[in-house]
């Protein structure tokens, strides 16, 4: 899983992301764990180009010799 969460993650494209993005909040709706398995349900809001946006999803999280990785997210 680490390697796939690897493979897909583009550096270039997170980094010119974030620079267009404010980050304004983030709220925790329900978080859950099975084992090695987790889930994340939250809302961020943001700003982009002066406009306010918000993001709701719920993320899969995989943990692999101690470790939390993020594997997945559907949006809501």
């Amino acid at each position: 899983m680490k390697g796939e969460a690897k493979k897909n993650f583009n550096a270039k494209v997170a980094h010119q992301l974030s620079e267009n993005v404010k980050w304004i909040k983030l709220e925790v709706i329900t978080s859950s764990m099975n084992c090695n398995v987790g889930f994340v349900e939250f809302i961020a809001y943001f700003e982009e180009q002066g406009k306010s946006h918000t993001l709701h999803e719920l993320s899969e999280f995989h943990q692999e010799n101690g470790e939390w990785y993020y594997t997945n997210g559907k949006i809501l």
